[in-house]
């Protein structure tokens, strides 16, 4: 069946069995450049300066491409014109540059989450989209219930909250998955919640 329907792949669009091809996956890890550990900037160190000066609230972010990368055309296709089959794409490349991604047990995948206008409005929060079929593969916790997002209308401080309904034991590591990060300012603001609950990283 695969072969009578072929599949394009999301970055040059060339007709072959998977959601991205083979050439691309390689491309993909060729752009991959030196990152700070804790910001994902470009940077030569493992730290770079500005988080060993100001560490942020959050330990570690982890990024697959920048916007000026092969798959930048597809992700802004993909949000544009709501195409959530393109997410598969994403998540098989994913998989093969971070194959050897390690994380503790009970470690949970939390997703970034949209209010209420933000998600009617898209239809689909992408973050869940990619972020679910990665946790089952690296056979983590996922949920999309635990945090809520404010209204801007509502000017409310802090943006975001904790359910109602999401009485758990906060494990000790927690991943938050977003599909884009223009600024640090949701994952500090996050880091900080979370940590008030007894999340250590």
């Amino acid at each position: 069946m695969r072969f009578l329907l072929p599949t394009a792949c999301i970055a040059c669009k060339s007709y072959q069995e998977n959601a991205i091809c083979n050439k691309c996956l390689i491309r993909i890890k060729q752009e991959q450049q030196p990152r700070c550990r804790v910001c994902a900037n470009i940077s030569k160190s493992y730290i770079c300066k500005i988080c060993s000066q100001y560490p942020p609230s959050f330990d570690q972010t982890v990024c697959l491409f920048d916007l000026d990368s092969c798959l930048a055309p597809a992700l802004q296709e993909l949000k544009q014109n709501k195409q959530i089959a393109l997410a598969a794409g994403f998540i098989m490349a994913w998989k093969s540059i971070f194959s050897e991604l390690y994380f503790p047990q009970e470690t949970l995948m939390i997703p970034i989450p949209l209010n209420r206008t933000e998600l009617s409005a898209k239809g689909f929060n992408l973050a869940w989209e990619i972020a679910h079929p990665l946790a089952k593969h690296y056979r983590l916790q996922s949920s999309y219930k635990m945090i809520g997002k404010n209204e801007p209308s509502q000017n409310s401080f802090p943006l975001f909250y904790l359910e109602p309904n999401a009485n758990i034991n906060w494990p000790e590591t927690v991943i938050l998955f977003n599909d884009t990060m223009e600024s640090s300012t949701t994952a500090q603001g996050l880091a900080k919640l979370l940590k008030s609950q007894g999340v250590l990283t």
